[in-house]
């Protein structure tokens, strides 16, 4: 099986990854893909530099199975970590059961020239989708000093708009919040912008590229001061199916056509990858599953993931991102029943 260094180290990833691999692949060497079934790296488009951020997701399942100790290539520090495992141990904090996954990112900028063990991550928790405020309420009991966003959350609701994630960017040299709505029409996304005051900053332009991709999805990304002060800057995330390599060769033709060709763009679109491999047997490292049990490891996945748009008041032309993801789904056979071992937790002791 592929650690993520491995995934990462791929010839494919090297326009994107290449100033920052090393850095990257020292960090991940102490990372197991038993923790982290899905990761990735985020990386601009129309531009000549070859570095990336990383980011990896931890399902709060993980959390409650290895809560003894800090789990590897985190670094969160004792603090931030003993509330996170504190929170979704207790079976009587309703929250922990409102958030879908938790998200650490780390930024290239302001991890560049520092030593692996004190990398500081952002933040984030994804909703799950019958809870719309799951992410924010946890946050803010993990970061008690977040600004009063409430206004926000009530016209997002009302604009048809769901919050599906929310992060506290402490690894930034200026910390803020920073929350994501999802939609599957545009037009609430637009209402929602104008509703809470923010100039519109996307142009038919962009409006003619949406039409022309079909995005299965949608979202708007808004940052927040500590002050309580939203940033006139947004964000527009642009999703197609995962591994349907169809759709996305249509996103990504449809982007050049829309704003110029990108030999970032057209490296993107052979970066569907997919290994396959006999079922293998691995220890379970989550101690406390008592009953007999095997781990199987079916396939590992690389591709695209997600389009980010940044607009910006001083900028006329949107700043493109694109998210690759690493994939490494495990099935857990427990008594006969196979099911993935990220689920185990809650299916058993709800």
């Amino acid at each position: 099986m592929k650690t993520l260094a491995e995934n990462l180290r791929d010839p494919k990833l090297l326009p994107f990854t290449r100033q920052s691999l090393e850095f990257y692949c020292d960090f991940l060497s102490k990372v197991s893909p038993h923790y982290y079934q899905f990761s990735g790296i985020e990386f601009s488009l129309f531009s000549d530099d070859d570095f990336c951020d990383w980011l990896v997701e931890l399902k709060p399942q993980t959390l409650s199975w290895n809560c003894s100790q800090e789990l590897p290539g985190i670094n969160l520090g004792c603090e931030t970590y003993k509330r996170l495992s504190t929170y979704f141990n207790d079976k009587k904090f309703k929250c922990s059961k409102e958030v879908r996954n938790i998200w650490f990112e780390y930024d290239w900028f302001t991890s560049y020239n520092k030593h692996i063990n004190k990398l500081t991550p952002s933040i984030f928790f994804g909703s799950r989708a019958d809870n719309s405020y799951g992410a924010y309420k946890l946050l803010n009991h993990v970061f008690p000093a977040l600004p009063e966003i409430s206004w926000i959350l009530d016209i997002a609701k009302s604009s048809n708009l769901q919050l599906t994630q929310a992060g506290y960017m402490s690894g930034r040299k200026v910390p803020s919040l920073r929350v994501v709505f999802t939609s599957y029409r545009f037009p609430d996304i637009e209402r929602f912008i104008s509703t809470i005051g923010l100039p519109t900053l996307h142009n038919s332009k962009f409006k003619i590229f949406l039409l022309d991709s079909n995005p299965s999805l949608l979202a708007i990304g808004l940052d927040i001061a500590d002050s309580g002060i939203v940033s006139n800057a947004y964000g527009i995330e642009i999703y197609q199916e995962w591994m349907n390599s169809s759709t996305w060769l249509n996103l990504l033709n449809s982007l050049t056509k829309a704003y110029g060709t990108c030999s970032k763009v057209n490296a993107l679109s052979k970066l569907f990858l997919t290994d396959r491999f006999f079922p293998k047997v691995y220890k379970q490292p989550f101690k406390n599953i008592q009953d007999t049990h095997q781990i199987l490891v079916c396939n590992s996945f690389t591709g695209p993931h997600h389009l980010k748009a940044s607009f910006h008041p001083n900028h006329d032309f949107p700043k493109f991102k694109a998210y690759v993801g690493f994939l490494f789904p495990h099935l857990l056979n427990t008594k006969g029943m196979v099911s993935l071992s990220e689920t185990y937790e809650f299916e058993n002791n709800d």
